[in-house]
């Protein structure tokens, strides 16, 4: 899926919203790889322009906790916690 089809997929109600959010959006919607080079771009001034450095920066602190990660690999691998125990804090 290229980053223009990803973008046509987003909210209608984010056709409001500054480019910037709309691209950390977008980023977000197509997943772990796409954040991960996000959060690089979020700390390198002399590629990003500023507003989209502040707004890539929620990036970098927007996470799931401990136990949403643990029930989400519970859900995705069909367990409800004996092979996944190790895993919970």
């Amino acid at each position: 899926m290229g980053v223009l089809r990803a973008c046509s997929q987003l909210p209608t109600a984010q056709l409001h919203v500054p480019l910037c959010t709309t691209f950390r959006d977008t980023l977000t919607y197509l997943g772990p790889s796409f954040i991960k080079a996000g959060q690089v771009l979020a700390n390198r001034p002399d590629i990003v322009r500023e507003d989209y450095m502040n707004e890539l920066c929620c990036l970098q602190v927007c996470g799931s906790t401990h136990l949403q990660v643990y029930a989400c690999v519970q859900v995705m691998v069909g367990v409800h916690g004996h092979c996944v125990r190790g895993l919970h804090g």
